[in-house]
């Protein structure tokens, strides 16, 4: 993509993103920040596609408000739909603009192809990666209590992982949807989530980043 039209495109994606994004955990402040871990990820890794990258890191969370406001809506699937249509009115190609989707599709923790079969793209492996990062460390343990008070949760929640899992995951598994948000809580999301991450990161620089902030958290 010449460099011009490029520069157009991420401003009408950044004017779209700002528009829509309102969830105190998931703002405008938490996307820049994944943007910025994207490029810092993305130095140490090879062939990547820094256009591809930056568009869906922008955009990855820009379904959040929706699946906010419709419980089992799920919010990568969304954002990729409304990625594409963004991308396709801005004039860019069918072949970028789908491998921006995809990024956005499987950025989720719970919904990511990269367990699943799906053979993620270093650009996904990279998404991925940085967002989660962005719920670790001092900026992480922020974020989990501002989404706790944003759904009502307690601070603490004292109910064994077993007995939680069969209530409020789908399935009862450890990696199902959470089925009411009003009934998680911080400590059980540092369980069920975060203390996993540095297991399932994508890339080398992600699983060492994670560690030590986990370690910090600890």
């Amino acid at each position: 993509m010449w460099a011009g039209k490029y520069s157009r495109v991420l401003g009408k994606v950044q004017k779209a993103v700002k528009r829509v994004l309102s969830c105190e955990a998931h703002d405008l402040d938490h996307v820049k920040r994944v943007v910025t871990a994207c490029h810092a990820i993305a130095e140490h890794e090879g062939g990547v596609n820094s256009q591809v990258l930056e568009l869906a890191a922008w955009m990855h969370d820009i379904a959040r408000g929706k699946e906010g406001n419709k419980p089992g809506l799920d919010h990568a699937a969304k954002g990729a739909r409304m990625a594409r249509s963004i991308l396709r009115r801005a004039g860019v190609r069918p072949n970028l603009f789908r491998r921006v989707a995809t990024c956005i599709r499987y950025h989720r923790h719970r919904s990511s192809g990269c367990a699943g079969g799906h053979e993620p793209s270093i650009e996904e492996k990279i998404l991925f990666d940085a967002d989660k990062l962005d719920g670790t460390g001092a900026i992480g343990i922020g974020r989990i209590f501002a989404m706790g008070q944003k759904n009502g949760q307690s601070l603490y929640l004292s109910m064994p992982l077993d007995e939680y899992r069969k209530m409020n995951l789908e399935g009862a598994k450890l990696d199902g949807r959470i089925l009411c948000l009003q009934k998680h809580a911080p400590n059980i999301e540092i369980q069920i989530k975060l203390e996993e991450y540095p297991n399932i990161m994508q890339t080398e620089t992600g699983k060492r980043v994670a560690r030590k902030r986990l370690e910090f958290m600890k």
